[in-house]
């Protein structure tokens, strides 16, 4: 399934939880967008896997929801990958 992941809308977890929520437009012929709920330990593999580091959290979550937007070119295509299997059928 083809779709764009709108990462002006990605939001941070809440206070009391540890998930973060990225939006997704899918590319059928509705252009629907979905909503998809990842793990905050999961994200912070993925982007060490896409950049070899942790990604920064010096000041919390909009230290790192910073870091994923100004490394979006390499981050991206793992969040691709990863975010492909949530919208398997």
């Amino acid at each position: 399934m083809d779709f764009e992941i709108l990462k002006d809308q990605i939001e941070p977890p809440d206070q009391n939880n540890n998930v973060w929520i990225f939006h997704v437009r899918l590319a059928d012929k509705q252009r629907s967008e979905a909503k998809i709920r990842i793990d905050a330990s999961d994200l912070n593999a993925w982007v060490k896997q896409a950049l070899g580091r942790d990604p920064h959290s010096d000041r919390g979550d909009k230290d790192k929801l910073g870091d994923l937007r100004a490394n979006w070119e390499k981050i991206e295509p793992v969040l691709r990958k990863h975010l492909s299997a949530a919208l398997a059928p």
